[in-house]
């Protein structure tokens, strides 16, 4: 705790600073000695009428640096009262450096209201931008892509100074923003998930003229892989190597996969060299044999196609019924994945004359067995 004449020292000192109207710069020195005490002090001065805006500015980041509530609120009102813009311009500068997250969407909301603020906002903001704290580090991918298409249009690329090659030139906040614009894609190609991807393509498609946002969008999706990779252990790869009926599945995407790889497979077998398809078919009445005669034919590729994998005929997924039998699935795949749990698959058999063919998908599969 901060002993009282230390305060009044420091309350004398930042009060001189800013009658003579200078940037309190001695708030700096009170991080040493920080607590209720210090700052219930300042935000005495911050809520001091007629303050300048460097001043203002001064006192938000030392508190807004302890995580101090109230300035918190005092500089998101500053934004969202927008009657003064110098000082609307200086709480959303200090909310962005260090409140970032919880503040963008007040401050989107106002940069899109009013696009004076908002180039202002991002002119001064410019030369901080690349660095750890920079804005894109808070933003969602949607975000990100709402903030270049912004950049796009209040500062356009046909409007960026193309400087000589090898000659110095001073770099001017204009050209910090046009840097921090191209990065919004670049940013997002690093991020490792299927919302960058997605967002990157949705960039391209809007900006099809940019054929560097391709290559871009290729970068996500292999930054998306890198961290989606589930590597196989020396001892894995080998059992997999030697065993030609093996089938990988971690997780129930790679069920999925080897399930539809083996439904093509059956396919082939079907309709290949030598039609497998007359199985199904009844010769006598020139008719296709029943739904249960094509589901058994399937179960039985599946299990000679996929040995590892349990394969059920008829499992009741849950019992509705007072009495007798409950809902039963035609096929339930099963298998565990890398962390031991149960994963699974069901197919349901429709046969092309069957009148739920196209919507049992749903109503049947979705919202009766997999609720």
């Amino acid at each position: 705790m901060a002993p009282d004449v230390v305060l009044e020292t420091f309350r004398y000192l930042i009060d001189r600073e800013i009658t003579t109207q200078q940037p309190p710069h001695r708030v700096e020195e009170l991080a040493t000695v920080w607590d209720a005490h210090v700052a219930a002090m300042l935000h005495e001065f911050m809520e001091k009428p007629g303050l300048l805006p460097e001043q203002t500015a001064s006192l938000l980041k030392v508190l807004l640096e302890h995580n101090d509530e109230t300035a918190f609120e005092f500089a998101c009102g500053l934004v969202k009262a927008m009657d003064n813009q110098p000082l609307a311009l200086v709480a959303a500068k200090a909310l962005i450096g260090y409140q970032a997250r919880r503040s963008w969407l007040l401050i989107w909301d106002r940069m899109s209201a009013n696009s004076s603020f908002g180039e202002e906002l991002m002119l001064g903001l410019a030369y901080y931008s690349h660095r750890n704290n920079s804005i894109l580090a808070h933003l969602s991918e949607p975000e990100i892509a709402d903030l270049y298409f912004w950049l796009e249009e209040h500062f356009p690329t046909s409007k960026d100074t193309h400087y000589p090659s090898g000659k110095a030139h001073t770099v001017t906040a204009r050209d910090e923003v046009g840097r921090l614009r191209d990065h919004c894609p670049s940013y997002l190609s690093g991020f490792g998930t299927q919302a960058a991807v997605d967002t990157l393509w949705f960039i391209c498609e809007q900006k099809p003229d940019k054929d560097w946002l391709k290559y871009l969008h290729n970068q996500a999706q292999q930054a998306l892989r890198k961290t989606t990779l589930q590597a196989l252990s020396p001892v894995e790869l080998i059992t997999y190597t030697h065993r030609r009926d093996a089938r990988l599945a971690r997780s129930s995407s790679e069920l999925m996969d080897a399930v539809l790889f083996s439904l093509q497979r059956f396919q082939e077998k079907l309709q290949g060299q030598t039609p497998f398809a007359f199985s199904l078919w009844d010769e006598q009445s020139g008719q296709p044999k029943s739904e249960d005669r094509l589901t058994d034919s399937l179960k039985h590729h599946l299990e000679g196609d996929l040995p590892t994998f349990v394969i059920d005929r008829e499992v009741q997924i849950r019992n509705l019924r007072d009495h007798g039998i409950g809902e039963r699935t035609d096929l339930k795949i099963e298998t565990k994945d890398q962390d031991g749990r149960s994963i699974s698959i069901i197919i349901e058999s429709k046969g092309c004359w069957n009148k739920g063919l196209m919507t049992s998908m749903e109503i049947q599969l979705f919202d009766r067995y997999l609720q």
